[in-house]
């Protein structure tokens, strides 16, 4: 009958036994590092995700607010700028040359720059409103493909 204190394993104060014992210790001590590390730099990652995220839709809202009153703007301004037109177009198209007293002409002169000045005003308020838009919609995309890759990093499980 072979001496069973030889044989690999089978006592657990054998050598080969302390030895295994040392070797899964060492290791398993080793993949729990591995895995600290990397656990620790998810949860960074994902912090940093979570505050650009957080800051992303803070400036969206506020682009959203803005958004808001320069519609709110456009739908005031739309009318009247309907208005100028129809008066500039009235005044461009008048029936041959103006007559009046100095004082009419003068006066008549003055309310056409002014037309002329506010339909300026008007179109740099548009063009405004037309670059928040795209602004906005620029932002929007950005939120969208912030979340749709924090859906796909994020660990399913």
């Amino acid at each position: 009958m072979p001496d069973k204190s030889l044989q690999p394993g089978r006592d657990a104060h054998s050598r080969p036994g302390r030895l295994t014992g040392r070797l899964d210790d060492a290791l398993q001590s080793r993949v729990n590092e591995v895995a600290e590390r990397r656990f620790a730099e998810y949860d960074r990652r994902l912090a940093d995700i979570d505050s650009r995220l957080k800051r992303q839709r803070r400036d969206l809202d506020k682009v959203s607010r803005e958004a808001a009153t320069g519609a709110s703007l456009l739908q005031r301004l739309i009318p009247q700028l309907e208005a100028l037109e129809v008066r500039f177009s009235q005044q461009q198209s008048g029936s041959g040359p103006v007559t009046g007293t100095t004082e009419e002409v003068a006066e008549a002169r003055s309310v056409v720059e002014e037309v002329r000045r506010e339909h300026d005003r008007v179109r740099a308020r548009l063009s405004g409103v037309a670059w928040y838009e795209d602004r906005l919609r620029k932002l929007e995309e950005q939120v969208e493909a912030v979340t749709s890759r924090l859906s796909e990093e994020r660990p399913h499980g």
